[in-house]
């Protein structure tokens, strides 16, 4: 029942989000076109969603974008682009934050952008070692198979748009974003299952969300 709800508010946040913060369809080439909401390339691409054996394969995160006319080279699209709009949702490019390549959706968009990806490149520029971040998991064993496991990993992110600062989230750190709500805290200490990256991932949406009222607690 409980796994139910978190998959119901993950829904309805994400689903405001889409219905709320259209950004134009279009190409944007860094994080004021993004935050300004103007596209300044409109490359006739098209968005796909990997398959499990792709990521497994090749690393990276859940959507990449095609060049339909091949007129754009594949490193523009992977390396240079910073975000992709196809209308209604928002797509940030992880490499520019040293989060594996391709793209996450954005989901949640107030003060910080929330996205889910994959492990960081250099688990250290976020303050993690590789250990705590898979809780010992995988490490050890060598070879493709640990490396298709850890490929397979995903993380709550949130970007700050004033400082353009990433954030990895876990239960070593949620506290220090959602302290500032005292419900979502308390309703949070009373989980039986803190470490779950998908329950992380709720309360910090809604933090998000209701962030802005909570000071009014």
């Amino acid at each position: 029942m409980k796994n139910i709800l978190i998959i119901f508010c993950i829904i309805y946040f994400t689903t405001s989000f889409s219905q709320e913060n259209n950004y134009p369809e279009g190409i944007y080439m860094n994080f004021d076109e993004v935050i300004n909401k103007r596209p300044s390339k409109d490359y006739n691409v098209e968005l796909e969603k990997r398959s499990v054996a792709k990521i497994k394969m090749n690393g990276g995160n859940d959507y990449q974008l095609n060049s339909l006319d091949k007129s754009i080279k594949r490193k523009v699209l992977k390396k240079q682009v910073y975000a992709y709009s196809d209308g209604n949702k928002l797509y940030l490019n992880c490499f520019k934050h040293k989060v594996q390549t391709w793209y996450s959706e954005v989901l949640s968009d107030q003060d910080y952008f929330i996205f889910k990806a994959s492990i960081p490149l250099q688990t250290q520029k976020f303050n993690y070692k590789i250990k705590e971040l898979t809780n010992g998991k995988f490490i050890g064993f060598g070879g493709a198979f640990s490396g298709m496991k850890l490929a397979m990993l995903r993380f709550p992110y949130i970007l700050n748009k004033k400082s353009q600062k990433v954030s990895l989230i876990t239960n070593k750190n949620i506290r220090d974003f959602i302290s500032s709500n005292r419900v979502l805290l308390s309703r949070y200490e009373k989980e039986p299952n803190k470490n779950d990256l998908d329950i992380i991932m709720s309360y910090i949406i809604e933090w998000n969300e209701t962030k802005i009222d909570a000071n009014k607690i």
